[in-house]
């Protein structure tokens, strides 16, 4: 995936026993497998938007991602266990609002290979090789 979430991250912002908690991970069960496994679908989800416009940025070009994905992931991991606070519901609608306003061109990620506008479908016809008259006779 992107990089813009991993385990290493995370345990920067959260501390392991903290995480353990959140995640509801047994003190014998594997907390940075489970950790990874929602990172990768936090990371599908957020790319899914950005790739509808354009390549995803790597990791370090865009905090911006960075943020929305750490901002998903503690929804996700919330709503995993039906606790989503008003805070995190409404800063979750907020990230995923954006990310379709920018899928449909109207918003940055702040990096030099962003596209000013999406791409307009460009039809191109060739002339007629076959007309009636050419086929006259044949």
């Amino acid at each position: 995936m992107g990089d813009y979430l991993t385990y290493a991250k995370l345990t920067t912002r959260i501390p392991s026993n903290e995480l353990r908690q959140l995640l509801d991970v047994a003190a014998d069960g594997d907390i940075e497998t489970v950790a990874e496994d929602i990172i990768a679908d936090v990371e599908g989800d957020v790319l899914s938007y950005v790739e509808a416009r354009r390549t995803p940025p790597t990791a370090g070009e865009s905090a911006k991602l960075a943020a929305i994905c750490f901002r998903w992931f503690l929804w996700a991991v919330a709503l995993d266990r039906r606790s989503v606070g008003e805070d995190a519901q409404k800063a979750h609608e907020a990230d995923v609002k954006w990310l379709e306003a920018y899928a449909e061109g109207k918003g940055s990620l702040g990096d030099d290979d962003e596209p000013l506008q999406p791409p307009d479908p460009q039809q191109s016809a060739d002339t007629r090789v076959f007309t009636r008259d050419k086929m006259k006779g044949f």
